[in-house]
């Protein structure tokens, strides 16, 4: 086989493993520069991989195309007729280099059943079957066009000799430069208000210092929440080991007037030693002065090349509009409606200030939207398509601004008419929010949910730990991460995520939840629901609710309908029965049919109403609600997410069936196979193959849907929320009931319940 030299950036080293493990499980014989330790070595051993190779693999990204090395490799492959480009996230090659056909391996998780596998492989053969020799190449040293970049190499050689012999060091920071510097880790707490009134506009400042540190590759930043939580820890040292930093930067802000001042620390979280203090003052109008320097002497101390300018000068604005900016975005994360509609207000008059500043027009899209989702006083709310213009416009002002693409992507996905032109859009514009800071955990967490409504399993999974890494403490992501990698087999993952919590969150509350789950991912549910009501019992009034919802929803789970209407509606613990009970019809509860279909839609949470509508045989309000949104199958299956379809399709083809509509029920129950297979593909997750399962039992295939549904029931699957607690209680397996292989699975699934019922209530529950 062949011999593949890999030449990659080292913030990519992930995708150059996995590059590394197919070809190498392919036959090939690979180099990358995992094992150099000197420089001597590194410039001779990678000249001698270079001239020897076959074929050169350059991973181009947005880190490896600003590598004078990489551009140096990519060059001898190019000159020697034995480049292979391959574009890790989609990025363009350099200029030099972009006239070679380039493999996309966007969100490539190096799966053999992933088709651009096979086309990697194949792109291989074709270059060493194009040499005509599956030798060694050994062209003549002097023979290169690279002969400068030989030349450099020899250089880089003798100088580390001199250096080694100097001072009996290793080199290790020449690879460091090969393949971009380790990032530094670092979590800014939230700057303490030394001024009267609250402290909004010191929080304000470390955040945006925060976001502006993220954005510079040589810094790994917590997330906001994660660091919010430490915001009055006594001992650096602990936040460190918690948050898994190396340092701390901690401050205050004094405002008088116009004067600012900002005291700032960086601490070494190991130690706990200062390592720098300095206090800065000035107008108001000097913040972005002040911001700018704390950027740079932080990057000095952490001895890291310099930071850049921290906010380019079309993101500058008065320090007035500042102020007004900053205040607001702190005032959202408390998501209220009070202080919601205070941001709202500063927004707008901040944007009336200085109608070019992108960050204020993007955050009063983002708070006006959030309007509507915590103001339970129902409104009045600001227009959809007004707030989209104002993302726009800010992405308009500064296409740089991450923060911007994310938010109009968030509102696009979300869009009330479900236009599928804007849901693909708002796809891209998250894609691209994190292309450009990859470092925004809320841009990831927002992300995962559109891979997760393609299925795109991998991808979003990818997304959340993402999130995670940035922002190991972020509520949404602990609820999220170890639920879809459980359920897509990563079982160990999801234990050591949850066992990270117990140990290291400062939050007795949240350390008793993160205990119910791990019980619950071994299907311990009874442990679990001891572990929720000790939760209940230390949890402020404004978070019990919390606990109890879990809790009624576990006892929901057991069968144990009448206990757990001590925390769920009696109406809604009815559906787990089979039985609609409320007083308003669906019809009439739902006005708008296309807000019927949103609230649905299992992308965005499990529901039960669908399949009890067809349980009790008022299937004609399901058809009906169809009706009134969408014109086709078709139409449905390119506005709705791929995910809720695949879910849905058998309840709606079932009431299509009994209107007598057979030819659209077989075209959606097609449409949504169509979208299993495609989802199935990789570590697809075991609540999905249960949906397949069920519609391939309405399309008729009764082998593949006994037979997966057995395999997940052994693979340790359970019902849960959305899902009647025996499988023969579900509308679409109603044709197997008599089966007794899916007899057999109810047995197991009852016998379980009926244990773990029976500890509960020994318990004392």
């Amino acid at each position: 086989m062949g011999r593949i030299f890999l030449s990659y950036a080292r913030a990519d080293r992930p995708c150059a493993e996995r590059l590394a493990r197919v070809l190498e499980g392919a036959g090939h014989n690979v180099w990358w520069d995992r094992r150099i330790d000197t420089g001597e070595e590194f410039a001779a051993e990678i000249e001698d991989e270079l001239a020897r190779a076959d074929v050169i693999a350059v991973a181009w990204s947005a880190n490896s195309g600003k590598s004078a090395w990489v551009r140096d490799e990519a060059g001898v492959g190019r000159d020697t007729g034995r480049l292979l480009p391959l574009s890790i996230d989609g990025s363009q090659p350099p200029i030099g280099f972009r006239q070679f056909q380039t493999l996309d391996l966007t969100r490539w998780t190096g799966r053999s059943t992933d088709a651009r596998t096979k086309t990697l492989l194949r792109a291989v053969e074709r270059r060493l079957k194009s040499r005509g020799t599956k030798r060694p190449f050994a062209a003549p040293r002097g023979s290169m066009k690279a002969s400068g970049w030989l030349h450099r190499r020899r250089l880089w050689a003798a100088v580390a000799a001199l250096l080694l012999i100097a001072s009996g060091i290793t080199f290790i920071l020449l690879r460091e430069s090969h393949a971009e510097a380790e990032p530094a880790s670092l979590a800014v707490l939230p700057f303490k208000n030394l001024a009267a009134g609250d402290s909004y506009f010191a929080e304000g400042v470390a955040e945006e210092i925060a976001s502006a540190l993220s954005q510079e590759p040589q810094f790994r930043v917590a997330g906001r929440t994660s660091s919010a939580m430490f915001k009055d820890a006594a001992d650096v040292r602990d936040v460190g080991r918690r948050l898994h930093v190396a340092y701390v930067l901690e401050g205050s802000v004094r405002s008088a007037g116009r004067q600012v001042r900002v005291d700032v620390a960086l601490v070494d979280a190991k130690g706990g030693m200062r390592l720098w203090f300095q206090d800065f003052r000035g107008d108001l109008n000097d913040i972005f002065a002040i911001q700018d320097s704390i950027g740079r002497q932080v990057a000095e101390h952490v001895r890291k090349q310099l930071v850049r300018e921290v906010l380019p000068p079309a993101l500058k604005t008065t320090g007035e509009v500042y102020s007004l900016y900053v205040t607001a975005r702190s005032l959202m994360h408390q998501r209220e409606p009070s202080k919601i509609d205070a941001a709202v207000d500063l927004l707008r008059r901040a944007v009336k200030a200085d109608p070019n500043y992108a960050p204020a027009w993007a955050r009063l899209a983002l708070a006006l939207s959030l309007k509507e989702t915590y103001d339970e006083g129902g409104g009045p709310f600001a227009p959809e398509k007004e707030r989209i213009a104002y993302a726009e416009r800010a992405v308009a002002l500064a296409p740089g601004l991450a923060d911007a693409h994310a938010i109009l992507g968030l509102i696009l996905q979300g869009n009330q008419q479900m236009d599928a032109a804007k849901i693909a859009k708002g796809r891209d514009e998250l894609e691209k929010a994190v292309s450009i800071n990859p470092n925004d955990p809320e841009s990831w967490y927002w992300l995962h949910y559109s891979r997760l409504a393609e299925l795109d399993f991998d991808g979003a999974l990818d997304a959340l730990r993402r999130s995670a890494r940035i922002d190991p403490f972020f509520f949404l992501v602990d609820e999220h991460l170890p639920g879809l990698a459980s359920d897509m087999g990563f079982r160990d993952e999801a234990i050591e995520f949850l066992g990270h919590i117990v140990a290291n969150h400062p939050d007795p509350f949240i350390r008793q939840i993160a205990r119910s789950d791990l019980a619950r991912l071994q299907n311990d549910r009874s442990s679990a629901y001891e572990y929720l009501r000790k939760a209940r019992e230390i949890a402020l009034p404004d978070v019990r609710s919390i606990a109890e919802n879990r809790m009624g929803s576990l006892l929901l789970d057991l069968r144990m309908f009448d206990q757990a209407e001590r925390f769920v509606p009696p109406d809604v613990v009815n559906m787990w029965r089979g039985k609609l009970t409320f007083s308003k019809r669906p019809r009439e509860a739902f006005p708008n049919a296309l807000d019927f279909w949103r609230y649905m839609d299992p992308a965005d949470g499990p529901h039960m109403m669908p399949k009890v509508i067809v349980k009790v045989g008022r299937s004609g309000d399901l058809v009906g609600f169809f009706d009134e949104a969408f014109s086709s199958p078709e139409d449905m299956a390119e506005r709705y997410s791929n995910l809720g379809f695949v879910e849905l399709a058998p309840m709606l083809a079932i009431g299509l069936q009994q209107a007598r509509r057979l030819r659209e029920g077989v075209r959606i129950l097609l449409l949504a196979d169509k979208m299993c297979r495609r989802g199935l593909v990789g570590d697809a997750p075991r609540s999905f193959r249960v949906s397949c399962s069920r519609l391939w039992t309405v399309l008729g295939q009764k082998e593949p849907a006994i037979a997966t549904l057995e395999k997940v029931v052994a693979e340790g699957w359970r019902p849960s929320d959305g899902e009647f607690s025996l499988v023969t209680d579900e509308p679409a397996y109603a044709v197997l009931r008599d089966d007794p292989r899916m007899r057999r699975v109810d047995g197991i699934l009852a016998r379980d319940a009926a244990r773990e019922g029976r500890e509960l209530l020994a318990a004392g529950l």
